[in-house]
């Protein structure tokens, strides 16, 4: 489930100067130990804090996820939407939270990054911008499908399809299905008869009782690659992750 929260009454920080205004407004309320509200005098899930070390702390609930120095800001990569709410509220101008396929990613003009120790720290370069230091970030990577080997997997494949498609036609329910109860996973050997080019009229019984998909295939036969992405790319979730058939490669 997802929560949001009301940003309406918090402070806009874009800069370590309004941060360190923020945590010393004395209208705040004192919640103890140098921490100040942000959100009225009741709320003390929001909260702010300067520190001994002059880098000055915005925490949501029990967790600080922003800080701010002089030089950088480190952010927290929380994952929740209410949290990256939170977050876009004190990080700097040209720089946002952004939340895809439950990943938070913090972006600047060039991409979006997720920290390698869940942390994303902010710096100014040499044009005055601030951007994500890539030091500390993690690079994703995303399974693809190898177009030339697919089709030659496909090809392997069409025979047996074919005679698949011929059994169902003529109600051949029972032949497909007479193997049910036996104790063999066709997968363990599938790959070796994708390697060797050509699977056998003896098993394609055996093999239509586990009606392996064309996802299956490409991935037992090699034509699905792990490929990095490029620094800055958001992790893209595929229709191969998660097919059993890794099991067998």
């Amino acid at each position: 489930m997802s929560f949001f929260i009301s940003t309406h009454n918090l402070p806009t920080v874009r800069n370590y100067d309004t941060a360190v205004e923020v945590a010393t407004d004395e209208d705040r309320r004192d919640f103890g130990h140098g921490w100040r509200g942000l959100n009225g005098r009741r709320d003390s899930s929001k909260l702010v804090q300067l520190r001994t070390d002059d880098s000055v702390a915005f925490k949501y609930h029990h967790t600080e996820l922003v800080v701010w120095h002089p030089d950088r800001v480190v952010v927290t990569l929380y994952e929740s939407v209410s949290s990256g709410m939170f977050i876009n509220c004190f990080i700097p101008r040209g720089t946002w939270l952004y939340r895809k396929d439950t990943y938070s990613y913090i972006h600047d003009r060039t991409g979006g990054y997720h920290g390698l120790d869940g942390t994303v720290t902010l710096r100014r370069n040499n044009y005055d911008e601030w951007v994500v230091d890539t030091s500390n970030v993690s690079r994703f990577e995303a399974k693809v499908l190898d177009r030339k080997a697919a089709n030659r997997i496909r090809k392997i494949c069409q025979p047996f399809r074919d005679w698949e498609e011929s059994v169902r036609r003529v109600g051949g329910s029972s032949v497909l299905h007479k193997h049910k109860h036996e104790q063999y996973h066709i997968l363990s050997n599938v790959k070796d008869m994708l390697q060797a080019g050509r699977i056998p009229e003896e098993a394609y019984p055996m093999l239509t009782q586990y009606n392996p998909s064309d996802v299956t295939m490409y991935i037992l036969g090699g034509a699905v690659k792990t490929v990095e992405l490029p620094l800055g790319a958001a992790r893209k979730p595929t229709k191969y992750d998660n097919s059993p058939a890794w099991n067998y490669v």
